[in-house]
C-alpha cells in the first residue's frame, strides 16, 4: 500500500514501534501488506486524515477498507496534534521544571486541549497536601502525537512517537558539549525565556519561547496574608531558595547582614525549599547560625527562618505579607519567585542576568550589576555548568552592591514599589495568562 502522511509531523504506530516520518510535501511511502495487518492503529490515523492511501492492493479487504476510508477523511486541521499531548518530566515536587510543568498542564487543560503526564518523580512525590489535589491526568509511560520531554537536556531521551520536543531551560550564556548534543536529538527545542534561546542559539539550535503559565488564582495581589508566629520588623525581605552552587542564597543572607542594623527596623525572611527532607532543613539552619555568628556585628539585624516548607498557596500569603523579595542566583533561565513576587504585588532585588530579564528592567525592579565568570570544571557538582558563562555573585564587589540595592528598595517609597511590582506583573499577564501560553504553545506547534 502507498501512503502520504499529510499531517507535517511524523504518526506514531505503536504496533511496529515506528513512525510513519512527514518526509517532504508529496514524498510517498510504501507499506508491506504484512505492516498492514499488524497496525490496527493505522485505521485511526487514516480515518483522522494524518495518513492518506495513494494506492493499494484492491484483492486486500484491509488495504480497500482503508482505501476507502482515506477518500472519506478531512484534511486535518493545523493544530490537529494537540489532540494528543504527553508531556513527560518532573511534577510532583517543587523544583522549577514541576512548578513549570504543573502550569503547561493547567494552561492547556483549560483550553480543553487533551493532556496526558507521565512523571519521572512517580515513586517521590514532594507536594504537600494542598498541591498534590491538583488533578494531574497521570498516565505513565503513555505516548502521544506531540511528545514533549521536561527536563534537563542530558537528563532524558526522545520519545518514539509524533514530534519530539525538549523543553526545558539553560542558566548560563554557554552550555557545554553534552547539552548541545542531547539537545540536538530532538525535532523541536522550546524555553521558557528568550536568554535561554539566545544561548541555544548559539549553538545552531533554534529554540522558541514557551513562557510558564503562573497560576494568578494564587498568585496575586489580593488575598490573605500569612500570619506569622511573633511580632516582625516593619520592613521585611523575603528569599526562596534550595542550596545549591548555582542558587547560592548565603550571598543575600551575607549582604543583607553586612548592610542593615537593628535600628533599620528591617528583617530577612528565608524560605528554604530542598527534597532531602529534614535533615537539609537542620542544615541549613546551622548555615544561617554560622552566618549570622561571622558577621562581625554584636547586633546584627533579624534573620527569620521559616522552619517547614509551605504550600504554593502559603507562598503567595508570604509574598503579600512582605516587602520586597531578594535572590542572587549565579544564572535563572526565568525565575518563577521573582514573576510570583510582582504578581503578588511586591518588587525584586535581582542580579541583571538571566531569564528574569524577559519580564524585569530598571523601572520594573532593583537591578543589580554583575561580572560574568567562567564556572571551573569540577566545582558545581554537576556537567551542567562546567565551563560556562554564568554571573558572578558571590564576590566581594556583588555582596556590596547587593546590599545597596536593598537598602535602596529599603527606602524607597511604599507607593514606589507597588508601581515597581505593577509594572512586572502586566508584562507577566501577557507572558504568562493561560491564553498567552497557550497561544505561543499551539504557535511553536504549527511553527
Amino acid at each position: 500500500m502507498i501512503v502520504k502522511n499529510t499531517l507535517g509531523i511524523p504518526v506514531y504506530v505503536p504496533e511496529w514501534d515506528d513512525r510513519i516520518p512527514a518526509g517532504d510535501d508529496g514524498e510517498k511511502f510504501e507499506i508491506t501488506s504484512d505492516r498492514v495487518r499488524s497496525a490496527p492503529s493505522l485505521r485511526s490515523a487514516v480515518a483522522k486524515g494524518y495518513v492518506v492511501v495513494l494506492d493499494h492492493d484492491q484483492s486486500d479487504g484491509i488495504q480497500a477498507s482503508l482505501a476507502k476510508m482515506s477518500t472519506k477523511a478531512k484534511k486535518p486541521s493545523e493544530d490537529a496534534m494537540l489532540d494528543d499531548v504527553v508531556i513527560r518530566g518532573q511534577f510532583l515536587d517543587y523544583s522549577g521544571y514541576g512548578k513549570v510543568n504543573r502550569g503547561l498542564v493547567r494552561a492547556l487543560t483549560a483550553k480543553n486541549i487533551s493532556v496526558s503526564v507521565d512523571p519521572v518523580d512517580l515513586g517521590k512525590p514532594q507536594l504537600l497536601y494542598g498541591d498534590a489535589r491538583c488533578g494531574l491526568p497521570i498516565r505513565p509511560r503513555c505516548q502521544g502525537m506531540l511528545d514533549i520531554n521536561s527536563v534537563v537536556p542530558t537528563f532524558g531521551s526522545p520519545g518514539p512517537s509524533g514530534m519530539r520536543v525538549l523543553y526545558t531551560t539553560v542558566e548560563s550564556e554557554t552550555i557545554p558539549d553534552a547539552v548541545v548534543s542531547a539537545a540536538k536529538k530532538y525535532e523541536r527545542v522550546w524555553c521558557v525565556s528568550k536568554f535561554c534561546c539566545d544561548t541555544f542559539g548559539k549553538y545552531g539550535i533554534d529554540a522558541g519561547v514557551l513562557s510558564p503559565h503562573i497560576n494568578d488564582g494564587i498568585f496575586c495581589s489580593k488575598g490573605e496574608e500569612y500570619q506569622f508566629s511573633s511580632p516582625l520588623p516593619s520592613f521585611k525581605f523575603f528569599t526562596i531558595f534550595g542550596m545549591s552552587h548555582r542558587k547560592v542564597g548565603t550571598n543575600v543572607i551575607e549582604s543583607f547582614l553586612k548592610e542593615f542594623d537593628p535600628s533599620d527596623d528591617v528583617c530577612l525572611i528565608v524560605a528554604h525549599r530542598d527534597k532531602r527532607g529534614e535533615d537539609a532543613q537542620k542544615q541549613f539552619a546551622d548555615v544561617i547560625s554560622d552566618l549570622v555568628s561571622r558577621c562581625g556585628k554584636k547586633h546584627p539585624p533579624l534573620v527569620v527562618r521559616m522552619p517547614k516548607n509551605v504550600t504554593e498557596a502559603d507562598l503567595a500569603k508570604l509574598y503579600r505579607s512582605v516587602d520586597a523579595c531578594v535572590l542572587a542566583a549565579r544564572g535563572e533561565g526565568f525565575c518563577l519567585p521573582y514573576a510570583e513576587a510582582a504578581m503578588c504585588g511586591i518588587p525584586s532585588v535581582a542580579p541583571r542576568f538571566g531569564g528574569q530579564l524577559d519580564f524585569l528592567d530598571d523601572s520594573s525592579a532593583f537591578l543589580v550589576d554583575i561580572e560574568r565568570t567562567i564556572i571551573k570544571p569540577g566545582t558545581t557538582g554537576t556537567i551542567l555548568w562546567d565551563g560556562t558563562v554564568m554571573a558572578d555573585t558571590v564576590g566581594v564587589e556583588f555582596i556590596k552592591r547587593l546590599g545597596t540595592s536593598m537598602r535602596l528598595c529599603w527606602s524607597a517609597s511604599p507607593k514606589k514599589r507597588n508601581l515597581m511590582a505593577s509594572r512586572a506583573a502586566s508584562k507577566l499577564a501577557d507572558m504568562c495568562s493561560a491564553d498567552a501560553v497557550v497561544s505561543q504553545f499551539k504557535g511553536l506547534v504549527t511553527k
